[in-house]
C-alpha cells in the first residue's frame, strides 16, 4: 500500500460543529433558515392583533358608559319635564281641594241655619258633584304614580321637607313636625314638592322668677 492510499484512510470525514447546520443536506437548512425568518413577522402580528383587541375592547366599554350616561341624561331630562306639569297639576289639585275645603264649611253653617230646604238640597247635588270630580283627580294622579305625603308628627327630614316656621310644643318632641302647613308630592321615588311643615322646638323653657 501505497503512502497515498494510507494517508486517504487515516483521514476521517469532517463534520460541521454548527449548530443545526447539516453540509450533507442543504434542503433542511434552507427550512431551518425560513423557519427562523417567519418567527419573527408571526410575533408581531400576534403583537397587533393583541393590541387591536385591547383597542376594541377600551371602544366597546366607551360606548357601553356613553350609552349609559345618555340613558341617565334622558331620564332627567323626562322627569324634569314631567316634574314641571305635574306641579301645575298639583296646583290646581290643592286649589280644588281648598274650594272643596271652603264648601264644606260653608254647608255646615247652612245646616244650622234657617235655609230652603230646595236651596240646600241643591247646594248639596252641586257639592257632591264636586267632591266626584275631586276623587277622580285623585284617581288620575295615582295612574300617574304621583303620591301625596303627609309628614305630620314625623322626624323632620331636610331632604323632603321644608320647614316654614318653628314652635314650641308640649306634647310634639323637638324636631318633628308640629304641622303640616302644605302636602308634599312624589312622582315614584322621586320628589316633586317637598311638604311645607313646622317644626317642634320642644316644650317651652321655663321663665326664670324674678
Amino acid at each position: 500500500m501505497n503512502e497515498v492510499e494510507a494517508s486517504k484512510k487515516e483521514e476521517k470525514p469532517q463534520i460541521s460543529q454548527e449548530k443545526g447546520k447539516h453540509p450533507e443536506n442543504p434542503s433542511v437548512n434552507s427550512c431551518e433558515r425560513k423557519k427562523e425568518d417567519t418567527v419573527q413577522p408571526i410575533a408581531d402580528l400576534e403583537a397587533q392583533v393583541q393590541e387591536w383587541k385591547e383597542k376594541c375592547l377600551r371602544a366597546v366599554a366607551e360606548l357601553a358608559n356613553a350609552r349609559k350616561r345618555f340613558e341617565n341624561e334622558k331620564e332627567s331630562v323626562r322627569f324634569h319635564t314631567t316634574q314641571i306639569i305635574c306641579l301645575h297639576i298639583i296646583e290646581l289639585f290643592d286649589s280644588f281641594r281648598m274650594g272643596l275645603t271652603s264648601a264644606e264649611q260653608q254647608k255646615q253653617k247652612m245646616d244650622l241655619q234657617k235655609i230652603d230646604p230646595k236651596v240646600l238640597k241643591d247646594f248639596q247635588m252641586i257639592f257632591e258633584g264636586f267632591q266626584m270630580i275631586f276623587r277622580q283627580f285623585q284617581a288620575q294622579l295615582k295612574l300617574l304614580k304621583i303620591e301625596e305625603f303627609h309628614p305630620v308628627h314625623d322626624r323632620f327630614d331636610p331632604h323632603v321637607q321644608e320647614a316654614v316656621s318653628h314652635a314650641y310644643s308640649d306634647t310634639v318632641p323637638e324636631d318633628h313636625v308640629i304641622q303640616v302647613v302644605r302636602s308634599g308630592y312624589r312622582c315614584g321615588e322621586r320628589l316633586l314638592r317637598a311638604a311645607s311643615v313646622v317644626v317642634s322646638d320642644g316644650k317651652e323653657p321655663k321663665k326664670a322668677e324674678a
